[in-house]
């Protein structure tokens, strides 16, 4: 719910700014969650597109950072001194996302590239392939 408010903030700010793009900076972690958590609860083999397009009001969000660990992206933050901002989720820490972010991490104890291959396999999905390849 906090993460479709927000994109609904972020979409009416951009239209009243007269912008058509919105960046987010969902990362490799993100997809890759995602996809797991529709595995596992919806039973669907989906993640979200790097590019999503809502039409009826000709907003594009992108996603540059999909395939780029999200250890990555901290590191450069802290060595850039660049600001974080904490999420503001009254759940955050306590949701299905968090489950599965503890199972990603507990794979990856028994393999450390669990998650590369699971990046992996997502990139492979047909609709996922057409959206990366028009980012590039």
């Amino acid at each position: 719910l906090c993460s479709r408010m927000r994109r609904a903030a972020l979409c009416c700010a951009a239209k009243e700014l007269g912008y058509n793009k919105i960046a987010l900076g969902h990362n490799m972690d993100d997809a890759v969650e995602t996809f797991m958590m529709n595995l596992m609860y919806n039973g669907k083999n989906e993640c979200f597109e790097p590019i999503m397009l809502y039409d009826d009001i000709n907003i594009s969000i992108i996603r540059p950072m999909i395939s780029v660990p999200e250890k990555e992206i901290k590191s450069y933050a802290v060595k850039q001194n660049l600001p974080v901002v904490s999420k503001v989720c009254p759940i955050d820490g306590k949701t299905d996302r968090e489950k599965i972010k503890n199972i990603i991490n507990d794979l990856e104890k028994e393999n450390r590239y669990a998650k590369k291959n699971i990046y992996t396999a997502i990139t492979k999905l047909e609709a996922f392939i057409s959206k990366e390849v028009a980012t590039k």
